[in-house]
């Protein structure tokens, strides 16, 4: 399993943590969970690489954690999926979204796109990463 720059730094404490404690099993499951994420955030992109194949580029690679999606006329959204370790062994993720909107946008255009982070905060909580990321995705192609 590859691990995030980002989270390396959160499993390393967490691993020293549990290494002094002699907690071997709060690890393993801790690392179970952190593997079924990193899985599904992969089996996600692929997902969206196959089904929006000529709009999604991935700025590091498909392992990383960020999904770049070319929507139309300069209209762009990127997804940056964490994934972090906190010291009592707590696997959390967040999707974060930033957008480029096309430079010809009207002002209804920009207050859509300003109110798309609120929502994807929302959906996260009620649906969880996997399916808020590609059900925003297909809004966009519809």
């Amino acid at each position: 399993v590859s691990v995030d720059s980002s989270a390396e730094k959160d499993l390393q404490t967490f691993i020293q943590r549990v290494t002094a404690k002699n907690g071997l099993l709060k690890f393993y499951r801790t690392y179970i969970t952190y593997c079924y994420q990193t899985k599904q955030r992969l089996d996600t992109f692929h997902t969206a690489q196959n089904l929006y194949q000529e709009h999604v580029m991935f700025p590091d690679d498909i392992t990383g954690s960020r999904l770049h999606f070319d929507i139309s006329d300069g209209f762009q959204l990127l997804f940056n999926w964490n994934i972090s370790v906190s010291d009592e062994g707590k696997v959390r993720c967040s999707l974060g979204l930033q957008s480029k909107p096309p430079r010809n946008a009207s002002d209804q255009e920009y207050a859509v796109i300003a109110s798309m982070q609120e929502l994807l905060h929302k959906m996260e909580r009620l649906y969880g990463p996997s399916k808020t990321l590609l059900d925003i995705l297909a809004v966009f192609k519809l």
